[in-house]
C-alpha cells in the first residue's frame, strides 16, 4: 500500500481545481436558487408588489411599464438559466478532469511503489492481486471527489441558497424552514 503522505500529496496537487469546482458549483446553485423569485416577480407585477428580486438584479429591470417590465424580466431569467446549465456543463466537465488527472496521478505513483516493492512480497500474494486491489483503490479517491463529496456540497449549497432567499423575503418564513429542517435532518441521520 501507498503511504498516506503520498496519497495527501496527489489530493493537494489537484485541490485548486477541486476548489474552483466547488466555486461554480456554488455560483450555479444560487442561480438555480432566483428561479422562484422570478416566477414570484412576474406575479407581483400584476399585484402591484415590490420586487422580490436582488439589487443587483433590479438594475436590468426596465420599470417604465408592466409589459418592459415582464419582458426584461424575462429576458433576464432567460441569461440567468442558461448562465445555470452553463455553470452545470462546466462544473460535470472540470469533474471529470479532477476525477482524471488524480486517478493518472495516483495511479502513477503506485507504479512507483510497486517497483519498489521486494519480490518475496509477491512470492507471497499474487502479483495480479496486488495490482487489482491498488488499482481500485486508485479509483476510490478519485470517485470519493467526484460523487459522494460533490453531491455532499451540492446539497449543503442548495439547502443554503435557498434559505438565504427565503430570509431575504421573510424572516418569519425562514425560522419556520430552519425548524423543519433541522427536525428533518435529525429524523435522517
Amino acid at each position: 500500500k501507498m503511504t498516506n503522505n503520498k496519497i495527501f500529496k496527489c489530493i493537494m496537487k489537484w485541490l485548486p481545481l477541486y476548489l474552483a469546482i466547488l466555486l461554480i458549483l456554488f455560483i450555479q446553485r444560487y442561480l438555480s436558487s432566483l428561479t422562484g423569485l422570478f416566477i414570484g416577480e412576474v406575479l407581483g407585477i400584476f399585484g402591484e408588489d415590490a420586487s422580490v428580486l436582488p439589487d443587483f438584479i433590479n438594475r436590468f429591470v426596465d420599470f417604465s411599464s408592466k409589459e418592459s417590465r415582464v419582458t426584461s424580466i424575462a429576458i433576464i431569467y432567460v441569461i440567468v438559466m442558461a448562465l445555470t446549465i452553463l455553470g452545470n456543463m462546466l462544473a460535470r466537465t472540470l469533474r471529470n478532469i479532477h476525477f482524471q488527472k488524480l486517478y493518472i496521478n495516483l495511479s502513477e505513483e503506485f507504479y512507483k511503489h510497486v517497483l519498489d516493492i521486494p519480490s518475496s512480497e509477491y512470492a507471497a500474494r499474487s502479483t495480479g492481486d496486488i495490482i487489482q486491489r491498488n488499482i481500485e483503490d486508485c479509483k476510490r479517491i478519485p470517485g470519493l471527489f467526484r460523487n459522494s463529496l460533490y453531491e455532499l456540497f451540492r446539497i449543503v449549497f442548495t439547502t443554503t441558497t435557498m434559505l438565504y432567499q427565503i430570509f431575504r423575503l421573510s424572516k418569519g418564513v425562514f425560522l419556520v424552514s430552519l425548524v423543519a429542517l433541522l427536525i428533518c435532518v435529525s429524523f435522517s441521520a
